[in-house]
């Protein structure tokens, strides 16, 4: 038969594992879902990416334009506005 403190010291030792089993099932369960979300973006961007052609990109683009040309063109030379 088990003495009270051979009890206690059981009791506390069965505690310690079933913490950590409950913790190993969680931290596996949770790395899992986040598995699942990163699996769940991939797919989006992928669909995203393959619906981009160039001619949907060229037609963001004119809807994106305010109308303004551009005032530095290739490196840092400014474009000279004759109209000032």
């Amino acid at each position: 038969m088990l003495s009270v403190g051979n009890k206690n010291l059981f009791l506390m030792f069965f505690n310690i594992k079933l913490y950590r089993f409950v913790r190993s099932f969680f931290l596996h369960f949770e790395a899992e879902a986040k598995k699942i979300a990163a699996d769940a973006e991939a797919e989006a961007n992928k669909k995203i990416a393959d619906s981009l052609t160039p001619e949907l990109i060229e037609k963001i683009k004119y809807e994106q334009w305010n109308g303004e040309l551009p005032q530095v063109q290739g490196s840092n030379t400014p474009i000279v506005n004759m109209g000032e």
